[in-house]
């Protein structure tokens, strides 16, 4: 007799353990997929970075950050180009992390593109002063200023290479007349 009015609290528990929460068993996964990754990155596993993300895209497409992730991987494997696709694979779909354009500024710059290269770096800057990238804190704002300064130092534009600078070191000055400045 006890054990049917077990029966019905246990059938309870488990319909209750078994409710839908909202989200989709692909995007729980993707999301996991994407943490482990950059677990993986930070730790300098850029191999298995990639594939951790790219399993989390083949679970959830629309999982945009693992572009980023696979974008940064690449660079650190020297996979420029590939880099370059993956992040603008996650740009051409609305993915809004300021990483990707520090991942292209770099990049354009390396391509020689220095329009370009001044554009994404300054549209971080922009945006967010102090900007540190998450998942490598060495990689920071002033690499970005530093990228403009190599960028219009190339373009021949010595007033805003001075002014890129400064925002590096407020004490840093140029002297035309010191050939070591």
């Amino acid at each position: 007799m006890r054990r049917i009015q077990f029966i019905p609290v246990f059938l309870a528990l488990f319909i209750t353990s078994c409710e839908d929460n909202g989200e989709e068993p692909g995007i729980i996964v993707a999301e996991e997929l994407i943490a482990s990754g950059w677990v993986n990155f930070e730790s300098e596993d850029y191999s298995a970075a990639v594939g951790d993300f790219n399993l989390a895209l083949d679970e959830d497409s629309t999982a945009l950050e693992a572009y980023s992730g696979i974008g940064w991987s690449q660079i650190r494997l020297d996979q420029i180009d590939s880099a370059q696709i993956n992040f603008i694979v996650a740009l051409d779909r609305n993915y809004a992390g300021k990483e990707i354009l520090a991942g292209l500024a770099a990049i354009s710059l390396a391509n020689e593109e220095y329009t370009i290269a001044i554009v994404h770096a300054k549209s971080i800057l922009s945006t967010d002063a102090d900007w540190v990238f998450e998942h490598d804190n060495s990689i920071d704002y002033n690499d970005l200023w530093l990228i403009v300064a190599i960028a219009y130092f190339h373009e021949g534009d010595f007033t805003e290479m001075e002014a890129a600078i400064l925002n590096i070191d407020s004490t840093y000055s140029i002297d035309e007349n010191d050939s070591a400045t």
